[in-house]
């Protein structure tokens, strides 16, 4: 058991000693769905390593990335239905291989309960994800579409300057619709700052791209 992570945040081992609560690791296979709109919170988790994604899907259907969590986060989105005893509203995908500290629905309220710290680790995060958050909903409202996706395919192109993203990929990352990015690729190709092929797309001209960035 990570009783070094577990202590940091308030979880220390007087608690286990006298069974008050119970948390165990788990691990997760790539492309593992941990969560989707409408389940039930079963737990709140801790990753431990690994790295997944979280999105919401919009009544018109477009897949919004909403955050990326790694080492040390926790979901806000956990948090609050957890602190509501709400289902999810949003979906959750591993995409690497994760390992995380799993603490039961019912031990995560009395953890609250029994811990100062670990309530201000748990709301401490929540604050910070939600910062970032609004600061997200302030980028999709007076984002410029070509500056966010000449950003990405600057950002994605390997040495040879190869991006192998898919459109649908490409409009969850920019939290676009896929149509919105389909026109915008052709407005670059027909530029000749890129070209589109199937699975894969090539630039051309990365100064001309790179100045999509600077202006």
């Amino acid at each position: 058991m990570q009783f070094s992570v577990l202590d940091s945040i308030g979880l220390d081992k007087d608690l286990f000693d006298k069974r008050e609560i119970s948390v165990k690791v788990v691990s997760l296979d790539r492309d593992t769905t941990i969560f989707q709109s409408g389940d039930p919170c079963c737990a709140f988790l801790i990753i431990l390593s690994g790295k997944l994604r979280v999105e919401i899907t919009t009544k018109s259907g477009r897949e919004l990335l909403l955050y990326r969590m790694h080492e040390n986060d926790t979901c806000i989105i956990t948090t609050s239905v957890l602190l509501n005893h709400e289902n999810y509203y949003a979906h959750a995908v591993t995409e690497t291989a994760v390992t995380a500290i799993a603490i039961p629905a019912d031990d995560f309220h009395k953890a609250l309960a029994l811990s100062h710290r670990f309530s201000h680790y748990v709301l401490t995060g929540y604050s910070q994800r939600m910062s970032a958050l609004i600061t997200l909903l302030d980028k999709i409202a007076s984002k410029d579409i070509t500056y966010e996706l000449s950003c990405l395919l600057l950002h994605s192109a390997d040495a040879q300057y190869v991006i192998r993203l898919t459109q649908k990929e490409i409009a969850r990352e920019t939290g676009t619709a896929r149509e919105v990015i389909s026109r915008k690729l052709s407005m670059l190709d027909e530029q000749g700052m890129i070209k589109v092929q199937r699975g894969k797309i090539t630039i051309l001209d990365k100064d001309a791209l790179q100045a999509n960035v600077s202006v």
